[in-house]
């Protein structure tokens, strides 16, 4: 026990508060990041105060930014940002150099204003990030965004339907990363994730611009990855599978011809390969997607002269989506879960059959989902009895 002559010295100090704010920003407790605030607030206030021992310092700020960069609070993005003025407006106020933007502050912010998934949530994270290279000219040479932070921005654009030019600026973006990169940054080297946030840019703007520039960033990848013995900026089953995505999305007649070169081409790499790229239910459903659009293309050209061979098409269309639909079945029924058909692949079956008049078909399909539910439903109860089995001999 202590009296309280020896608790009257003990005082906490930045160490303490920063401590203390760090806590609250690994906790998943609700209005956890309030309450970090309100531990920078009273260091300053401390301070402020005289007791110059709990001033804050960059690391203070940075665990309170944290804190508002992983809360799902209404407003923490925009929180994370009134900090970094905050922090700016305490250095004007202290004239301390500990109280520094760094490259982690702004990274926080802008990528916690990039997964806000607020009005133009992209554009405001794009500021951030033009004013923090600002800054970083003015005289602070730490002030360097990462990979991750321009990723984050690149998908922010992909996720915002409401900006025409989103796909425009996701891939000016990614340019500019580059350029960073040759002049030297090394923290600002495209890689694959980024490089799949640009594809996803281009897969929902659509439109046949958009595919052929997917396709081309799909061989630039390719192509890099090769020449510089680089896995980092390697393709995945992901840049693979967004790209099939955009054809689908492209309105070209020909979509289905031209995703299944892909998907043949994954189904060679999940061979040949190092286990990077491998067909799953994602791909299988977007190439079905393709042939899907296609065959709509075709219903729409359908004419006097051309009505035979659009009909045709259609009909082409409608067996090569089933194709690919037994096939993904048929690897799901093996063992292989990433290929357990979705609820969207086998609408889209459906969908092509009704355009193709095909009542037999619907139910064919139908039959399958029933045969895919039925061995996963088995599947489940005898994962349940193994782990009561498991549970009674772990006490026998």
């Amino acid at each position: 026990p202590h009296n309280d002559d020896e608790m009257s010295g003990v005082r906490p100090n930045v160490v303490s508060f920063t401590a203390v704010c760090n806590a609250w920003a690994r906790s998943t407790l609700p209005n956890a990041a309030t309450r970090a605030e309100l531990i920078l607030n009273k260091a300053m206030d401390l301070y402020r105060s005289g007791y110059t021992e709990a001033r804050p310092n960059a690391f203070t700020f940075n665990a309170a930014i944290t804190a508002w960069s992983r809360s799902r609070d209404k407003g923490a993005a925009d929180n994370a940002v009134r900090l970094l003025d905050v922090m700016a407006d305490f250095r004007e106020e202290t004239g301390e150099d500990d109280l520094q933007p760094n490259a982690r502050c702004y990274n926080l912010a802008i990528n916690a204003v990039a997964r806000s998934r607020g009005n133009r949530c992209a554009d405001k994270a794009l500021a951030l990030l033009n004013r923090m290279e600002t800054l970083h000219d003015e005289g602070y040479p730490e002030l360097v965004p990462d990979a991750l932070t321009f990723g984050s921005i690149i998908n922010a654009y992909a996720n915002d339907r409401s900006d025409k030019r989103a796909s425009d600026k996701a891939a000016d973006l990614l340019q500019r990363m580059e350029s960073m990169h040759q002049m030297g940054v090394p923290n600002c080297k495209p890689n694959t994730f980024v490089y799949n946030s640009c594809l996803n840019a281009f897969a929902k703007a659509g439109g046949p611009a958009n595919a052929e520039k997917a396709g081309l960033f799909l061989e630039v990848m390719e192509n890099l990855s090769i020449a510089e013995q680089d896995d980092s900026i390697k393709p995945d089953s992901i840049s693979f599978s967004t790209v099939i995505n955009a054809y689908a999305n492209s309105g070209w007649r020909d979509a289905g011809e031209k995703v299944d070169v892909i998907l043949e081409k994954m189904k060679m790499l999940d061979v040949t390969g190092d286990g990077t790229v491998s067909c799953n239910a994602i791909s299988y459903t977007a190439a079905i997607k393709a042939w899907v659009n296609s065959a709509k293309v075709a219903a729409r050209n359908c004419s006097e002269e051309e009505g035979n061979e659009e009909a045709e098409y259609i009909q082409k269309a409608k067996q090569r989506a089933w194709q690919i639909l037994t096939e993904c079945a048929l690897l799901n029924l093996a063992g292989d879960r990433k290929c357990q058909p979705s609820n969207a692949t086998y609408d889209l079956v459906k969908e092509v059959c009704m355009l193709a008049g095909d009542k037999q078909g619907i139910e064919e399909v139908e039959a399958v989902r029933r045969r895919i539910d039925a061995k996963s439903t088995k599947k489940r109860g005898d994962g349940g009895r193994n782990r009561r089995r498991r549970s009674r001999n772990s006490y026998s």
